[in-house]
């Protein structure tokens, strides 16, 4: 059994339940949790793989239920844009410096969380040149970070489109995305046994609370939740650049 289950694990698992929770209940946003915590304690490269691996079974699980809401036509050119521009996203966590990225993330996170706070939304009309663009951005993001949702939530949620079809849309679109991105960590030999295997012990406890987490979306105060999380993304960005 390799040798990774200390002190800076308990940090991980901690982070990995708070971020199912949010992942259940809005369908996005636990990689902007974990992320911080993962780079500190793994290195941007392997953050990104086990993140990676984390949201891609939660988003599996997720998908039987919002597939009779997905919008296919929204889907497809963001899927396209995110397949061209996830391998250069992977090139940059392996080639630059750890530090950078750290600095980076923690920076990419208080951006969104602010663009969020202050409630800006895409205004214009979702064509499908800029929605393969934005997938292009969302993927770069994800190679590179693990976080390529806020650009497609900003996207998205412009406009009158339902709040639910956006949501299950959104949890495809993960599926999607993640695939090229393990595969360019594999074949830049990011993912290995101890990768996997910390992967495969964090991954019921985060499917139990994003489970969870979706159980609270019919029920929960939308308001409340959003402002919890809000918060806690800044708190989480905050000690990163401090610490």
């Amino acid at each position: 059994m390799p040798d990774f289950i200390d002190q800076s694990f308990i940090y991980i698992a901690v982070a990995v339940l708070v971020a199912g929770l949010i992942r259940g209940f809005t369908g996005f946003g636990s990689a902007m949790v974990m992320a911080p915590v993962l780079v500190h304690t793994l290195g941007p490269a392997e953050a990104v793989a086990t993140n990676m691996l984390l949201e891609f079974a939660v988003s599996l699980q997720l998908v039987p239920a919002a597939r009779k809401h997905i919008d296919f036509k929204m889907l497809a050119p963001l899927g396209v844009g995110a397949w061209l521009c996830v391998p250069l996203g992977v090139w940059i966590v392996v080639a630059v410096d750890e530090e950078i990225m750290r600095r980076t993330v923690s920076i990419l996170i208080l951006s969104f969380v602010i663009i969020l706070a202050l409630g800006w939304r895409y205004q214009g009309t979702v064509r499908i040149w800029l929605s393969t663009i934005i997938g292009g951005v969302s993927g770069l993001l994800s190679g590179a970070t693990s976080m390529g949702g806020p650009p497609i939530i900003l996207y998205l949620m412009s406009g009158p489109n339902d709040p639910v079809r956006v949501r299950s849309t959104i949890i495809l679109y993960f599926v999607l995305s993640i695939i090229p991105t393990l595969g360019s960590l594999v074949w830049a030999g990011v993912i290995s046994a101890d990768v996997l295997f910390r992967a495969a012990v964090l991954t019921p406890p985060f499917l139990l609370t994003a489970w969870t987490g979706s159980k609270f979306f019919h029920i929960a105060s939308e308001m409340f939740f959003r402002r919890l999380t809000l918060s806690l993304l800044a708190i989480i960005a905050l000690t990163s650049l401090i610490i």
